[in-house]
């Protein structure tokens, strides 16, 4: 099984128009047909403190992923996402790349022009109906292991809709669901000024905040299946997810040039088995020439 984190749901192009008064307007700008490459790449280290002792792994994912635009007009913009990973390094010497995770996994992003909604369809999804009572398991932990969050709510985000100047913030909303939170939570977006590489200038956005993780997990018992009750009972937790986001948006072509997230969750245990849980998550993703 190919890790949910590499799953992710498709990242944008953002356009920034030039300067009017004494801000920066930004916008998003999409045209049907564009395409673009990125290369990826997600680091995890994982530490767990239980009676028996102390335990750490690292895994590091090398891929690419491909984002074309389907359709853009007023109504909307639909943004197939390709990823495909290609490489893993891990300290565990029996963790190798299947044929399975070497497929590419294929998602369509619907939104709007200025990032209000965003919904994400798995071109390949299984009904869980027929999926085998072990997968399913599966991605209900895995979604447990990373609270349901993917980078892209870091970074798939609405940006203000009139002009900014350096320093202004907003809110990025972090949804509620059954693997984090009851209620929505909050992150705090900046615009950050402008950055000069290889002689072009990007403006710079970064959020950052820390939100609570106190997953429903009658709910997620249900989704485990007959022995999920017993696993809840022993396993469950709650903790904080801390996080940092750095991106940068070209500011000619408004395309999304890169994009650096970094996670830091903490979970300590409310349930029969005692433990704690850090896992330290890091996502870069580069545009290709």
């Amino acid at each position: 099984m190919r890790p949910s984190t590499f799953l992710l749901a498709a990242l944008s192009s953002f356009a920034l128009f030039g300067m009017r008064g004494a801000g920066v307007e930004i916008a998003r700008n999409y045209t049907k047909g564009e395409k673009i490459a990125y290369t990826t790449k997600i680091v995890m280290v994982d530490k767990e403190e239980t009676p028996e002792g102390p335990d750490e792994s690292k895994t590091t994912y090398k891929g690419t992923r491909t984002l074309e635009v389907k359709e853009s007009d007023d109504k909307g913009v639909q943004i197939e996402d390709v990823a495909v990973m290609t490489d893993l390094e891990s300290s565990d010497p029996d963790d190798k790349l299947t044929d399975e995770d070497k497929t590419p996994s294929r998602y369509l992003v619907t939104t709007d022009k200025l990032h209000t909604k965003l919904e994400k369809k798995d071109l390949d999804a299984v009904d869980p109906s027929k999926m085998d009572p072990d997968d399913v398991a599966y991605e209900v932990l895995d979604e447990l292991h990373y609270a349901g969050l993917d980078p892209d709510f870091d970074i798939f985000t609405r940006m203000p809709d009139a002009a900014v100047e350096k320093g202004a913030t907003w809110d990025v909303v972090i949804p509620k669901s059954i693997y984090r939170y009851s209620e929505d939570q909050k992150l705090q977006a900046t615009f950050d000024g402008t950055e000069d590489r290889d002689g072009k200038t990007f403006n710079v956005v970064k959020i950052k905040g820390t939100i609570k993780v106190e997953p429903d997990f009658d709910e997620v018992a249900k989704k485990l299946g007959d022995k999920g009750r017993e696993w809840v009972d022993s396993f469950k937790a709650a903790g904080t997810i801390e996080i940092e986001t750095k991106v940068l948006l070209d500011q000619k072509s408004g395309a999304l040039e890169t994009a650096s997230v970094r996670h830091l969750m903490v979970m300590k245990s409310t349930g029969t088995t005692q433990f704690r849980y850090e896992s330290t998550y890091l996502y870069e993703l580069t545009r290709k020439d």
